[in-house]
């Protein structure tokens, strides 16, 4: 894997001793940069080194802030550091910026829900499935937090999000 890491790097140095210059080669070299980051930070991430591929992702994100792949990447990739507040904060954005994001929205709803938060994962995937609706993967989704909220119910009907209605309503 280093070999690779290594050669891509490469790559990108000789790529950008041959495009300076103009601002248009410039624009287009940030972005040609950002994908080696991405590469690099993928196989960062198939080895599980998380900090040097969460690392690869924010370089990636600050070459090409358009990026949405490297910002979901990270996104993850912080949420499997432990970071969720962080990836819960990343993925926001990108829903903010654009709404029909549907990647980013299923990556939020898998988000809430390993975090123990089904109905907000629900939430996000029915208004991804109204975006797309022949979506498979949402559906898969949804149906799953469905079955997962009805079996939280089943085991204790005043269960919410791992709290008590009771709970939940003296924090009003």
């Amino acid at each position: 894997h280093y070999k690779e890491a290594k050669e891509i790097f490469e790559q990108a140095e000789t790529s950008t001793r041959e495009n300076m210059g103009s601002s248009s080669n410039s624009i287009v070299l940030d972005k040609e940069l950002a994908q080696k980051h991405i590469e690099l930070g993928n196989l960062y991430h198939r080895i599980q080194r998380f900090d040097a591929a969460a690392h690869e992702y924010m370089k990636a994100t600050r070459l090409d802030p358009k990026n949405i792949n490297a910002r979901i990447n990270l996104a993850k990739t912080l949420a499997q550091r432990g970071q969720t507040k962080l990836a819960h904060k990343e993925l926001e954005n990108i829903i903010a910026e654009n709404p029909y994001n549907i990647p980013a929205r299923i990556h939020l709803a898998m988000l809430l829900y390993a975090t123990g938060n089904t109905v907000d994962a629900r939430m996000e995937l029915s208004q991804a499935l109204l975006y797309d609706p022949p979506n498979k993967h949402v559906k898969m989704y949804l149906a799953m937090t469905e079955q997962a909220t009805e079996s939280i119910l089943a085991h204790d009907p005043n269960e919410i999000n791992g709290s008590t209605a009771r709970e939940s309503r003296a924090d009003i």
